[in-house]
């Protein structure tokens, strides 16, 4: 496993820092449709295997949502093409691995580019379960990973979610699918993490996803079934030649004396377009019920493209929600301050971005995958494209009509207000 995750990072990494990854948590591996645990001597050791099937409008369905809240034309994020395998984690059996060599209930779960298509994998928590998930994701093709969870009473459950994957062609996507696939308009080359969880009362879940190197959608939506549920999602994102990423956080309360947050940030340069849409519902007798979320999005030259939509839909009176949203580039003086100490532009600019990216890193759980984003942020803000030079003359043109219209895109007084059920009717 090691091995196979050095020849997938783009820098030199010691032995040192490739063992941190199987230290105090239990090594899983899915590989093409199945999926193994690693004994401490590398033996590989079957858990499941996935089933196919055909997903039907109502599986997508829960994780599109409502678009008559948007004036964009975000449609049909869903669903990908290509290969749709389910396979249902057996939580007791992994605590009882864990039991046996000692280990917390920690999973890393390493994802390998001979996962096929697109995989549904469902985590079921027992009451007052706790139970850490870590994902790496190193598979080449394009492709989905859902996570459907289901937290039973007072049990808590984190997921980070980390790639390396670079995005490939869209005539390599097509090339991947199988030669009886029927590809439609919608085929996009597009990898991504979606999460769906269902929280009884009294549970905690809390997700992480960073990607800072492939054009991708992050997604999570949330459901707060029962009075006491906490969740929290974050979200980080580099966007850099010409790429794109999108992610959409949505928190539902559906029971009164429940609490959410939700942040992203992102940073875009180099032609980039980065999207953040955060969805935050407040139901009908949902009282005492706290809902907050935040964007922030870095455009580090004129050809950058920044979106963020803030959203709260609220049918109680008695609860306390809000957002905070910003689009906008460096800080001049914060720039010429780092430079007056003996630091290069260039290099005041490196730090700035890595330490707007860094705080969202920190809220990995898993110590390796905190440096190993780290260490792809600090690798990614040093190899990046000079924007102008990689540019044609015709799409600086473009680009120059862009920057004084929509390159920095602003909330409008129809958007940042607060919709009601007469809204979305």
């Amino acid at each position: 496993m090691l091995e196979l995750l050095r020849d997938k990072l783009p820098f030199a990494v010691d032995d040192n820092f490739l063992s941190e990854a199987v230290q105090d948590c239990l090594l899983l591996y899915l590989h093409e449709a199945d999926l193994y645990y690693l004994q401490p001597d590398g033996q590989q050791v079957a858990l499941a295997t996935a089933e196919t099937f055909t997903p039907s409008s109502s599986f997508y369905n829960r994780y599109n949502p409502p678009q008559v809240e948007l004036k964009t034309k975000i449609k049909n994020r869903y669903p990908f093409n290509g290969i749709h395998r389910q396979l249902t984690v057996d939580l007791l059996k992994l605590a009882d691995i864990c039991q046996r060599y000692a280990s917390e209930r920690k999973l890393f779960l390493l994802v390998d580019e001979q996962i096929p298509g697109n995989t549904v994998i469902r985590f079921n928590l027992m009451p007052a379960e706790q139970w850490q998930i870590s994902c790496l994701n190193i598979a080449s093709n394009s492709h989905c990973l859902y996570f459907e969870c289901d937290l039973a009473r007072q049990s808590k459950l984190h997921i980070d979610c980390l790639s390396l994957t670079t995005l490939h062609s869209l005539k390599v996507l097509k090339e991947s699918l199988p030669a009886t696939a029927a590809v439609s308009g919608s085929l996009r080359a597009e990898q991504g993490f979606v999460i769906y969880a269902d929280l009884a009362k009294d549970a905690v879940f809390t997700s992480t996803s960073c990607n800072f190197k492939a054009s991708s959608l992050n997604d999570a939506v949330i459901h707060l079934n029962d009075e006491g549920a906490e969740a929290e999602a974050y979200a980080a994102m580099f966007v850099n030649n010409k790429d794109s990423q999108s992610t959409h956080l949505e928190i539902r309360h559906h029971a009164p004396h429940t609490t959410s947050f939700m942040l992203c940030n992102g940073v875009i340069q180099a032609a980039s377009t980065g999207e953040f849409v955060g969805r935050g519902y407040i139901d009908k007798a949902a009282h005492g019920t706290n809902c907050r979320q935040e964007s922030r999005f870095l455009t580090l030259d004129r050809t950058a493209k920044a979106k963020t939509y803030p959203l709260l839909i609220i049918d109680e009176y008695d609860v306390v929600a809000g957002h905070a949203t910003s689009v906008g580039q460096l800080n001049p003086e914060a720039l010429y301050y780092m430079q007056s100490r003996g630091l290069t532009a260039d290099l005041a600019k490196k730090l700035m971005t890595r330490g707007f990216l860094i705080p969202v890193v920190d809220h990995f759980r898993q110590p390796f995958l905190q440096k190993l984003g780290v260490r792809l942020l600090e690798w990614q803000t040093d190899f990046t494209a000079d924007s102008d030079a990689d540019l044609t003359e015709e799409e600086l043109a473009q680009l120059e009509n862009l920057a004084h219209s929509d390159s920095q895109h602003r909330i409008t007084g129809n958007e940042d207000r607060i919709l009601t059920s007469k809204d979305t009717n």
